[in-house]
């Protein structure tokens, strides 16, 4: 049996250029994906680029914050002024929520 040599010069233009497009494909597919994570992840700690406090943020979310204060300041925002705001989030221990203590918002908090 002859052995074949296998180099990129003698094989077919056809080959060649299956070749050269999936190495295309497979780059503009890695750009994307790129992309897609400095979109969806690049900015959660504040800055641009991708560190590890932007994975934790984005998975995990800012553990120096009690997941009260994060919703008051982010999707809930828009559901109580910034008095009850303030005096929800100080009221609250950090990192200690509870439903239960939640009865001891101060007195102007309950009016509206």
């Amino acid at each position: 049996m002859t052995e074949q040599n296998f180099s990129l010069p003698t094989l077919k233009l056809s080959v060649k250029v299956l070749f050269t497009g999936y190495l295309l494909v497979m780059g503009v597919g890695i750009l994307m994906a790129v992309g897609q994570i400095l979109l969806t992840h690049g900015m959660a700690d504040g800055k641009f680029g991708i560190s590890v406090d932007d994975i934790v943020y984005s998975y995990h979310g800012n553990r120096n914050s009690s997941k009260l204060e994060v919703k008051l300041n982010g999707s809930m925002k828009d559901k109580a002024n910034e008095v009850d705001r303030t005096a929800l989030i100080i009221t609250a221990p950090i990192n200690n929520i509870h439903p239960k203590r939640l009865h001891t918002l101060p007195p102007h908090a309950e009016k509206s």
